[in-house]
């Protein structure tokens, strides 16, 4: 099971006025069931780095999704330009999507401004998210919870986290 789009580059008047946009290759185990979910981040990362930013009058960074099934089993990971992103195995389950947007954007253009989606460090130490233990993806930013009806803001520590993680299957 394959997908493929593209759509037409707009309104740039020669190819030496903006970067060519981008390519998003979403690949997944089919057998694992994750056509659904790979479909999900496909289409939030387009809204974000191609629907919105037309909408704004700037050129799109992604003018291409891919979604493809694989047959290693387990297999779940997203390239743009064919530059690894994410790779399930290695970067320890499956991304946030704050965390995922911020990583795209460093790969097309460090200068976006994902707005409430910026991962911005709390501590001016803090490294990048680099390391693929799934304890660490937290470490040095600030964590925030929202609870659907309750407009407060819930701190969850280290190994709340880590259970959040695991009852939702991303570890």
């Amino acid at each position: 099971m394959t997908g493929s789009f593209s759509l037409p580059k707009p309104f740039a008047s020669s190819p030496s006025e903006s970067q060519t946009p981008g390519s998003l290759k979403i690949v997944f185990c089919d057998g694992c069931g994750w056509f659904a979910r790979s479909q999900w981040y496909s289409y939030e990362l387009f809204q974000t780095f191609h629907t919105r930013r037309l909408q704004k009058g700037l050129e799109p960074l992604i003018s291409e999704t891919t979604i493809a099934a694989s047959e290693n089993a387990g297999d779940w990971r997203m390239e743009i330009n064919n530059q690894l992103v994410w790779d399930r195995r290695t970067d320890g389950g499956f991304p946030d999507l704050k965390l995922v947007k911020n990583r795209v954007k460093e790969v097309l253009d460090p200068s976006v401004d994902l707005g409430h989606s910026e991962i911005k460090c709390s501590n001016s130490s803090a490294e990048t998210e680099t390391e693929t233990d799934a304890s660490s993806l937290s470490s040095g930013f600030e964590t925030h919870l929202f609870i659907h009806g309750d407009e407060s803001d819930v701190e969850l520590d280290e190994d709340e986290m880590l259970q959040m993680r695991r009852m939702w299957g991303v570890m």
